[in-house]
């Protein structure tokens, strides 16, 4: 029996360790991930160059940022949020981007697409940044309710904003991150955490958080969600595709190496190339216009530029 316990406990430190060592590759990943200085400033004039563009034919137009760049939960090559005021048709915000020219013979956008979801939306991407822009009418409480619930919740939650930035990445490389495309998507991912974390149970530690938060969405995933006065429906996600992604997540930590869950390979080339295409926008902007972005995105953190991640132990 004394043999039994000594060895039971060995091997509860090690796990302990092991789950204190993920969680420190956690927090470093969460401070690494977000935009840079430049990728941040690169954002604001593209917000600029769409507010341009639909001046263009609707003078007084005007758009704000909201979603995760409001909250600080975005990753360096997030999509970009967009509400634009005042309400205009989105076909009209379509063929605005669709025609809108560098001055010359250039497009500025490409891929422009009205999609007709359950909260309908018009997605381009800036060709100079790689930007990937999700434009909406705006709302007004809408928008700032979410992002003030979301922030109320960060509060309350410290482990949410770095497991929801890692889940964030694997949905992301995985293909399940856009809402209108069977995917959970930023806010619903948030939701999904919260109500998670509120029970009493939960770890502070963030590795074994991560652990656990699998382990249950590997099993299930509810189809709505109520947090505080918002209720989530969950029911349009391919349920069956995340929890399988959740199950695989979870295997691949049975190392504790949290490379073996995402690509690490795949998330520094990203970076470098978002690093180049930000370089790229701000010297085409300061020889173009040389004015200051109009259009407010909140900066609530600053990363080195070409910066690659490892994890270490």
């Amino acid at each position: 029996f004394f043999f039994f316990f000594f060895f039971q406990a060995e091997d509860g430190i090690r796990d302990a360790q092991e789950s204190r060592g993920l969680g420190q590759d956690l927090s470093s990943f969460a401070s690494w991930v977000g935009p840079s200085e430049q990728e941040e400033l690169a954002r604001k004039l593209v917000a600029s160059e769409v507010e341009h563009a639909l001046q263009g034919s609707c003078p007084g137009t005007s758009v704000s940022a909201y979603g995760s760049s409001v909250n600080g939960i975005d990753l360096f090559d997030s999509d970009m949020d967009l509400a634009v005021w005042p309400k205009l048709r989105l076909a009209d915000i379509a063929g605005a981007l669709e025609t809108h020219t560098d001055g010359g013979d250039k497009s500025v956008f490409r891929d422009v697409e009205l999609i007709r979801a359950k909260v309908p939306i018009v997605t381009a991407i800036h060709i100079v940044s790689g930007i990937s822009l999700d434009l909406s009418v705006g709302s007004g409480s809408g928008e700032e309710a979410s992002s003030v619930l979301v922030r109320r919740l960060v509060a309350q939650h410290p482990q949410l904003v770095p497991l929801a930035l890692v889940l964030k990445v694997l949905l992301t490389q995985k293909g399940l991150h856009e809402v209108y495309h069977g995917g959970i998507g930023s806010f619903r991912l948030y939701m999904l955490l919260a109500s998670w974390l509120r029970a009493s149970d939960r770890p502070v530690d963030l590795g074994e958080c991560l652990l656990q938060f699998l382990h249950a969405h590997s099993q299930a995933i509810p189809a709505e969600l109520i947090v505080g006065p918002v209720s989530v429906d969950l029911s349009s996600v391919r349920m069956e595709d995340c929890r399988l992604v959740f199950r695989e997540a979870l295997d691949a930590l049975a190392s504790r190496d949290l490379a073996d869950m995402i690509s690490v390979r795949t998330l520094n080339k990203a970076r470098a190339r978002s690093q180049q295409h930000a370089e790229q926008m701000l010297a085409l902007h300061g020889g173009r216009r040389g004015e200051e972005p109009t259009t407010e995105l909140p900066s609530p953190k600053r990363r080195k530029p070409n910066q690659q991640f490892a994890f270490k132990y």
